[in-house]
Formats: C-alpha cells, sequence, structure tokens
C-alpha cells in the first residue's frame, strides 16, 4: 500500500509481515532513520508511476519486478543496496538513473547475498547467492540507463528476452562508468538495442558467457 511522504519517529515491531513495506508507487516515500524497525525495507512488484528515488539509508528488498514508466526517472542514490527476490528484475521503459560515488557505491544483488548490506534473510548464511536468482537490469524503452559506481551481481535470470546482467533493446541507451557487472548467468552487458552506449572505467567479470554482446 503506498505510504505518506514520509514515515517517521514510530515503532514497527512485532508485525507478521515487514516493518516497512511499500507498494512500486509508493517506493519514493521517505522512512526515517528515527523509526524503529528491522529492515530491510520491502518493495512489492509493480509500476513506479511517476520519477522518485530511494533515499532510504536502509537494504531494499525487491519482491517482485519493478517497472520504470516511461517518460519517468528511477534515481538510486549513492550508497542503496538493492537486494532482489528470486525471479525479479528492474524493467526500465523509461530512464534509470544510479549515482554511486567512489567508496559509497550502489549495489543490486541476490537477497541471500551476504557481503552487502549483512544477512538481510536472516538465515545466518545457510544459503548462498548464486548466478541466474533474478533478471538483472532491462532497458526495452526509449529512455536512458546511466550508471555510475554500482556493482551487479548474480543476475542473468532469463524470462523471455536473453541471459545478462544489463539487457539493452528498445531505443534505450546505457551510459556504464567506474562499474562492476559479475557472477550472471549468460553475458555482463547485452548490447541489442542499434543505439549509441558508453562503456568506461568499468570492470565485467565472472559471468558464464561473454564480457559485452
Amino acid at each position: 500500500t503506498p505510504v505518506p511522504a514520509t514515515v517517521s519517529t514510530n515503532t514497527l515491531t512485532g508485525n507478521t509481515g515487514a516493518g516497512g513495506g511499500l507498494a512500486a508507487s509508493g517506493s519514493g516515500a521517505t522512512i526515517a532513520t528515527d523509526n524503529v524497525f528491522v529492515p530491510p525495507i520491502h518493495v512489492e512488484g509493480g509500476s513506479t508511476g511517476g520519477s522518485l528515488s530511494w533515499v532510504n539509508p536502509f537494504v531494499y528488498y525487491v519482491k517482485g519486478a519493478i517497472a520504470v514508466d516511461g517518460a519517468t526517472t528511477l534515481t538510486i542514490p549513492a550508497g542503496r543496496i538493492v537486494k532482489f527476490a528470486q525471479s525479479t528484475y528492474l524493467w526500465v521503459d523509461g530512464s534509470l538513473n544510479v549515482t554511486g560515488a567512489a567508496g559509497n557505491e550502489a549495489y543490486f544483488t541476490d537477497y541471500r547475498d551476504d557481503t552487502v548490506g549483512g544477512d538481510t534473510n536472516g538465515d545466518g548464511g545457510a544459503t548462498n547467492p548464486a548466478a541466474g536468482w533474478w533478471g538483472g537490469i532491462v532497458g526495452i524503452g526509449s529512455g536512458a540507463i546511466t550508471v555510475d559506481h554500482a556493482e551487479v551481481r548474480y543476475a542473468g535470470l532469463n524470462f523471455g528476452y536473453g541471459s545478462a546482467g544489463i539487457l539493452m533493446g528498445g531505443t534505450e541507451s546505457l551510459t556504464l562508468t567506474n562499474s562492476v557487472v559479475k557472477w550472471a548467468t549468460g553475458i555482463g552487458v547485452q548490447l541489442a538495442s542499434a543505439v549509441t552506449h558508453t562503456i568506461s572505467g568499468s570492470t565485467i567479470t565472472g559471468n558464464t558467457g561473454t564480457g559485452v554482446g
């Protein structure tokens, strides 16, 4: 359910579901650090419905496929950690702007990845992340995906468009700088759109297919 623009000074404990849960369309809401709850912030699958930014300094757990609508932008600021449930993906018809920084990178990874953001699934390390867990970042619209100082890990699930960490189609353009794409099933970065892309200062490694294809 969408929430007000700001949630602050609350105790969000003892609930069967998550302490903080957001609809995709309400995922730009601010959940202040003065709330008492156990992260992550759960984000349900669906359409963002407009331009928004994931501003909260907590891990985001994406529970269903997220679609960024055409003519809108989803911004992922520096330091944000986004973990994905199995078989989910980030679908971009509009634009995605990931604004990491050196030493404060943004991460997109498997829910079971304890190396960033801690033991989010609370299983004490009983499960391990693996390639092909989620579908990656998929640009199929006519906007732009801009990723700086970020890591994309353990993607490559094929849900009908190919297996890649980042997959570009339609007329969507990619600018990937100072970033890492690794441990995907298939191609690290697949460029299937006939537009100009820029990849510089990045490391694409450990994927089961080619680095860029």
